[in-house]
């Protein structure tokens, strides 16, 4: 995460998700021994991985909806695009502006489990 406040781009985000990823899978292997404190570690890396999943579901469904644009000329095909790109920029945007508030909940969670 320094990496995105540092450089918040798409990839930096999906990098992060990548890492909070493969942080949970290894978390999960040992809840049973972390009683509680696991427990709210692992609710956090949830909402921290749907928050950066979401971010980068929208990056890629606008990539893809541009991609399918080439070579159409149709007006009604490119407004109805440029709708949806709208909808997913918006998506991003909203699922990127959650992640600090995740995160601060999964760094917390963590120190109380790791500490």
């Amino acid at each position: 995460m320094r990496q995105v406040e540092e450089e918040p781009t798409d990839e930096a985000i999906h990098q992060a998700r990548i890492k909070g990823k493969r942080a949970r899978y290894a978390t999960e292997l040992l809840e049973d021994e972390l009683g509680k404190p696991g427990v709210k570690l692992l609710a956090a890396a949830k909402e921290f991985q749907d928050a950066a999943g979401e971010q980068h579901d929208a990056v890629v469904a606008e990539a893809r909806i541009r991609a399918l644009l080439r070579g159409i000329r149709a007006q009604r095909t490119a407004l109805a695009a440029g709708i949806l790109v709208g909808g997913q920029r918006n998506r991003r945007d909203a699922a990127a502006a959650a992640l600090p508030k995740a995160w601060r909940r999964y760094e917390e969670a963590a120190g109380k489990v790791w500490a």
